[in-house]
């Protein structure tokens, strides 16, 4: 068996999903960097959860780009909350973000965004 055809079911998909997510909250809680590619296993999995739970008429092969999961860096989400990068950089853990091992921080375009229209950028 190869990576390329790996497959999983839709019930561990969701265990894979919260293994991930319990990492990352562990490093968020630790204050430690989440490692690059744990955060990208995490997003990937959010991915497919949300097409799971998606309503099957929505569940199609061409659905809309918008429908993806869009990973941000400091500066997009400094431009949606309107907060300056070193705000976005302390409040990370709200924007629901995650410090990489390298540094830097990545951030899902749709979770500030609803974060920011919640709190109106507070």
């Amino acid at each position: 068996m190869t990576a390329d055809s790996f497959t999983l079911t839709a019930a561990e998909v969701r265990a894979a999903h919260r293994c991930t997510r319990i990492m990352v909250q562990f490093h968020n809680h630790a204050s430690k960097p989440v490692p690059a590619e744990i955060a990208a296993l995490y997003v990937r999995f959010d991915n497919e959860i949300h097409t799971l739970t998606r309503p099957r008429h929505q569940n199609v092969e061409n659905s809309d780009d918008s429908e993806q999961l869009k990973l941000i860096g400091t500066a997009r989400a400094a431009q949606i909350t309107g907060w300056s990068k070193k705000t976005v950089h302390r409040r990370h853990t709200d924007l629901g973000g995650w410090k990489l091992d390298d540094g830097r921080y990545l951030f899902m375009e749709e979770k500030v965004i609803q974060y920011a229209q919640a709190n109106n950028g507070r």
